[in-house]
């Protein structure tokens, strides 16, 4: 009976927020150890012309040339030639590639080859180059997988950026301990070892993941094979800023509208720089969360925009002049209950 009434009041609140897996942003999904070949159940991907995955078209929805197309990261050359059939070059498709970590440094000549008759976004951007838009890195399902309802329950309880009484979490590789050697990770790990007053480095069960993010006001994302981490969406999901290393991707999708803190090296994150980022982005959270993130139309639509173009719909524009002299207090009194 008590196991019921949890369920009822969880179905009354995710239903306040109308929440359902096929509305989650998920760019990234694994079933079994092999790609999900029914994509029902992720309402992001039906909205695609055609989807493409490595080892051949998966869904292709017209005979016509396509306006977009979603494919895995490092088959431009693939794209290029398929798209190359279709004469008419008035309009340019749009070409999304997500959904593993092969990095655009690696296909950048089938990139280049490609942009001459496709718009282009890529998740693992790791260059600069102006004419390669930024594709962000959505949840990767095998993270949430058969934890949905507490996702869900974590997302629908974090309705203000005033109930949170932790500071900075440092949380990864507990899926894939093997990441730890990677340069970013070490050198983070050592940051975080010598600001334990600032951050707190600990180990949280998977049952327990985004329940836990929810109370944090900042969330450490360090990169892992890919450019980009799944951890930012879901921080933000739960209105917990992330803070990443400045790279293309980050910078691109910045400047575009995601309340992120970046930094040029994690040696040079400080207090007076969190309460100041605290302070500017945690009014944006809410709106981005709501309109955007909950919003597969809204990120679709980011996703098959000019890239390197100011996207209006992410943000409520009075939500960005927002500045609540509460939310340093905030801060303040989250890194003080954190110190007792």
């Amino acid at each position: 009976e008590k196991k019921m009434k949890v369920r009822f009041l969880f179905l009354l609140k995710t239903q306040a927020l109308n929440l359902k897996e096929s509305d989650l942003p998920v760019t990234r999904f694994q079933r079994h150890g092999k790609l999900e070949k029914d994509l029902s159940n992720f309402g992001l991907y039906n909205k695609f012309d055609w989807w493409l995955g490595q080892d051949g078209p998966m869904r292709i929805t017209t005979e016509a040339k396509p306006k977009t197309v979603f494919a895995a990261c490092g088959t431009a050359r693939r794209v290029y030639h398929i798209l190359s059939n279709f004469t008419d070059s008035k309009d340019k498709p749009i070409v999304v590639f997500s959904g593993n970590d092969v990095h655009a440094s690696k296909e950048i000549k089938d990139l280049k080859m490609l942009f001459q008759i496709a718009n282009i976004r890529h998740e693992n951007k790791d260059l600069f180059e102006s004419w390669l838009g930024t594709a962000p890195c959505g949840l990767a399902d095998h993270y949430y997988k058969h934890r949905e309802h507490l996702m869900f329950d974590a997302i629908a309880n974090s309705s203000s950026i005033h109930k949170k009484s932790k500071f900075v979490l440092a949380a990864w590789s507990k899926y894939f301990p093997n990441l730890d050697q990677l340069d970013a990770r070490q050198r983070l790990d050592k940051w975080v070892h010598n600001h334990s007053d600032l951050v707190n480095r600990t180990s949280i069960p998977f049952n327990e993941w985004f329940s836990t993010l929810a109370k944090y006001h900042f969330l450490l994302s360090p990169s892992g094979s890919g450019v980009q981490s799944s951890k930012v969406v879901e921080g933000l999901l739960v209105l917990t800023i992330p803070i990443v290393e400045q790279t293309p991707a980050y910078i691109d999708l910045a400047r575009e509208g995601w309340p992120l803190l970046l930094v040029p090296r994690w040696e040079e994150i400080t207090l007076n720089l969190l309460h100041d980022a605290w302070h500017s982005l945690s009014p944006r959270l809410l709106p981005f969360r709501n309109n955007f993130l909950l919003n597969n139309t809204a990120f679709f639509s980011f996703l098959t925009s000019t890239p390197v173009v100011e996207q209006r719909l992410l943000l409520d524009e009075e939500s960005n002049k927002q500045l609540s002299k509460s939310s340093s207090n905030d801060v303040t009194r989250a890194l003080h209950e954190e110190n007792k």
